[in-house]
């Protein structure tokens, strides 16, 4: 490293990269010096500490105090709040945001299980008649909640193709994880399959308490 026309300073280590700017921030370029070498105007001292510890900060101080007693401590903080005061701008959209797609998924289910009712309830007559001719109840379970499935297959592919075109718009909310990222998408899908197959399971199960006879005599 070159810090003048005649002075030079050399390497001892590498270090890993440190977001200095914030989480949303890409590393920065940056060199550690020895102190006598370059006496910095202010110091930052990090403390490593096996657990959860109230008296720290007075123990710290009069660890100062005991060194150097003019020497101020300015903003003395854990490291739980300095991450949390680099999100705190955007921590209420990104709350808000997954409250609504945790009501999204509730909405889902909820759609699930009512087109799927309204299809059990429009077929009473043919679940009747294959029951009567000998089909078993599970078999009737099964039929219905392969209709869930087949609405989920369909929708989870249109849902997929929108958050692949629209994830971009997230970029900015996001740390450290891509727009299309597959253990996302993946967990999300898994969500939405299993929202939907509690959301049909409810109507496939009344589906195979239909009486045979009751259903004809309906119609």
């Amino acid at each position: 490293l070159v810090c003048g026309a005649d002075c030079w300073e050399e390497v001892v280590g590498v270090v890993a990269d440190t977001r200095i700017d914030g989480l949303d921030q890409p590393p920065p370029m940056a060199a550690y010096s020895a102190w006598r070498q370059a006496v910095p105007d202010s110091v930052t001292v990090a403390v490593r500490t096996g657990g959860e510890t109230p008296a720290l900060g007075e123990a710290i101080r009069h660890v100062v105090a005991e060194l150097d007693p003019e020497l101020p401590i300015d903003r003395l903080r854990s490291m739980e709040e300095i991450v949390a005061g680099s999100v705190a701008a955007r921590r209420l959209p990104t709350t808000l945001l997954g409250a609504f797609a945790a009501l999204a998924l509730l909405l889902a289910a909820v759609g699930v299980a009512g087109v799927i009712a309204y299809l059990v309830a429009a077929r009473r007559r043919e679940l009747g008649i294959r029951l009567a001719l000998g089909a078993t109840r599970g078999s009737v379970v099964a039929l219905v909640v392969g209709q869930g499935v087949r609405l989920l297959l369909a929708g989870g592919l249109l849902g997929l193709l929108a958050a692949t075109a629209l994830g971009r718009f997230l970029a900015g909310s996001l740390y450290g994880v891509s727009p299309r990222d597959p253990l996302a998408f993946g967990g999300a899908a898994a969500a939405l399959a299993l929202a939907a197959l509690v959301g049909s399971l409810i109507p496939a199960r009344r589906a195979g308490r239909v009486e045979p006879m009751a259903a004809l005599r309906g119609e």
